[in-house]
């Protein structure tokens, strides 16, 4: 008997309640697992300690280090490189960086979690 697939997912966002929230929504759904970061260089740790999640999900407003840059270093990383990832931001967002990101998802603020939960089961590699 095959195990169902665990969505892992990393939420990074700078405002501990934007966390919580979507990590309490998408943990009541059976199959998702989340883990946080505050900002992208501890991100950055987590993913490249830590097993790898299918999908993050992504403010671009963030300190230490912006969640541009973290989507560019994963997009250079051969093994995160194919990480699913949901950009949910307040601010506008240029879709032409988004394309070269190879974001195929993104969210105003305050986002739908049913939407990002959809958006990250689509861009799953592993089902």
């Amino acid at each position: 008997m095959t195990r169902p697939h665990v969505h892992r997912v990393l939420i990074v966002d700078d405002d501990a309640d934007n966390r919580a929230a979507l990590r309490y929504y998408l943990e009541s759904i059976d199959g998702f697992e989340c883990d946080e970061a505050a900002d992208g260089r501890d991100a950055l740790r987590k993913l490249q300690s830590g097993p790898c999640p299918c999908g993050a999900i992504v403010d671009v407003g963030l300190p230490e280090m912006d969640g541009w840059t973290l989507i560019e270093r994963l997009r250079a990383d051969p093994v995160l490189g194919g990480i699913g990832v949901v950009v949910v931001s307040g601010a506008r967002l240029d879709q032409t960086r988004l394309r070269r990101a190879a974001v195929r998802a993104h969210f105003m603020k305050p986002a739908n979690p049913s939407d990002v939960e959809r958006a990250l089961t689509r861009q799953c590699a592993y089902v």
